[in-house]
């Protein structure tokens, strides 16, 4: 199992950075336009569209706005943007919901309510990732995103095997620790240092930097808390077997859904990239 996981997580590197640093940019937009595409019918299976029609009838239309989103990139991409800070404060008001579970359970229970955040934070996601990757260090930008919600989730993977005791949300994910939390943490802070230090910032950018690489790490934990407490609600084991050794796609981009309109927000708000 853990040689089928390294095999696929290295096939995922290896396409992820040819479409960000080929020269072919349309190979990134087809990447978004394919993840898209999986997630959306991995997150009907999440709002219980059995039906196979219903299901390739949401998947068509989240793809369809998205070919939208990307005609008329040049003129909606302020309002794409506020979308995706919307979204962020989303997240955010999105927290009590998961402290008070179960008694929330009803919300993550109807299927239109869950069909239509799908197509929020999948949709916001996607061109959220589209317009990190036009701005001037682009590529860079998206892979920093990437890479601190990777850590986030490794760093909180292994904290939590050797010292975790205190549940996050056992009513949620029971798997899931505070000391693995804390790990998550410890390991971006270790990365935002060595990125300070390999980048000679200046000495003033540098809180800001780190306090961005944080927030992003902790806000990336929701995401997985949120398709965790849907599972639970809708009785769902599995949102997909898409990547062998991983599951579904959405059980590899739920941290990068919670994490990029925080990204996003913290770029703009501190004229970062």
């Amino acid at each position: 199992m853990l040689n089928q996981r390294l095999a696929t997580a290295s096939l995922l590197v290896a396409i992820l950075l040819a479409s960000l640093f080929l020269p072919w940019g349309g190979l990134f937009s087809l990447l978004i336009m394919f993840m898209l595409g999986v997630s959306a019918w991995e997150w009907g299976t999440l709002a219980k569209l059995e039906a196979k029609s219903r299901r390739i009838a949401y998947v068509v239309g989240i793809l369809a706005l998205f070919l939208i989103a990307l005609w008329f990139y040049d003129h909606i991409t302020g309002f794409a943007l506020r979308i995706a800070t919307l979204v962020f404060w989303f997240w955010i008001l999105l927290i009590p919901v998961l402290v008070r579970y179960p008694e929330t359970q009803p919300l993550f229970q109807n299927r239109g309510v869950i069909a239509f955040l799908g197509g929020i934070i999948l949709l916001s996601t996607a061109c959220g990732l589209l317009w990190l990757k036009a701005q001037e260090q682009g590529a860079w930008l998206v892979l920093c995103l990437i890479t601190i919600v990777s850590i986030a989730d490794s760093g909180a993977y292994f904290a939590g095997i050797r010292w975790g005791k205190i549940k996050l949300a056992p009513q949620i994910s029971p798997g899931k620790t505070l000391e693995g939390l804390y790990g998550g943490l410890v390991a971006n802070f270790i990365f935002a240092i060595t990125l300070l230090f390999g980048l000679n910032m200046d000495p003033q950018n540098s809180f800001v930097i780190v306090f961005v690489i944080l927030l992003t790490s902790l806000v990336s934990v929701e995401g997985d808390l949120l398709e965790s407490a849907i599972k639970r609600a809708q009785g769902v084991k599995d949102s997909g077997t898409f990547l062998p050794g991983h599951g579904g796609v959405l059980d590899r981009i739920d941290g990068v859904c919670a994490a990029t309109p925080c990204f996003i927000f913290c770029v703009l708000f501190f004229s970062l990239g």
